[in-house]
Parts: structure tokens; C-alpha cells; sequence
């Protein structure tokens, strides 16, 4: 497949995957800003960015990746559903 064709199919598939991370997880993601999610939308947007171009690696590794991220937020928000200290993103101020 030419390198150019390549990146389109990438850059496709990046988008799709970004989507439907965004439906998954809700309007939350865009909502609700803690330290983890935010974290997460920065690492979800490297990820994409370098499936879209980085030709060098394959893109089932970056698939992989975006699905784990996926898992890996899904598992922090069901944490800060039933913790409020994890909740409101700053465990320090409430440590004993």
C-alpha cells in the first residue's frame, strides 16, 4: 500500500477509534475534567497521532494501546464513582 493511502487509512482509523472511546465514556470525558482524565484525553490523542503517522510501527500495537487506555479510564471512573477522595483529583489535601 503507497505511504500516502496508508496514512489516510491511519488517520481514518485514529478518528474512529477516538469516537467511539468518546461515546463509550460519555460527555464525562469532556465534562468533567479530573487529573485523570486528562491525563488520559492527552495520552488517547498521542496515541492517535502517532497510529495516524508513525508508519513504522504497526498499527494493531496502536489499536492495542488505545484499547487498553480505553479499559484503563472505564476502570478510574467506576474508582471515582465510589470514592470521593479520588473523585475530586487530589488525594494529598485529604490524607489524615
Amino acid at each position: 500500500m503507497p505511504g500516502s493511502v496508508e496514512i489516510i487509512f491511519r488517520t481514518f482509523t485514529a478518528f474512529i477509534l477516538l469516537w467511539v472511546f468518546v461515546q463509550l465514556l460519555g460527555k464525562q470525558t469532556i465534562a468533567q475534567r479530573t487529573y485523570h482524565l486528562y491525563i488520559a484525553s492527552i495520552t488517547m490523542g498521542t496515541i492517535a497521532g502517532n497510529l495516524a503517522f508513525n508508519i513504522k510501527i504497526k498499527s494493531l500495537y496502536f489499536i492495542i494501546a488505545i484499547f487498553m487506555m480505553g479499559i484503563i479510564v472505564f476502570m478510574l471512573n467506576l474508582v471515582a464513582v465510589r470514592n470521593a477522595r479520588f473523585r475530586n483529583g487530589s488525594l494529598e489535601n485529604q490524607l489524615p
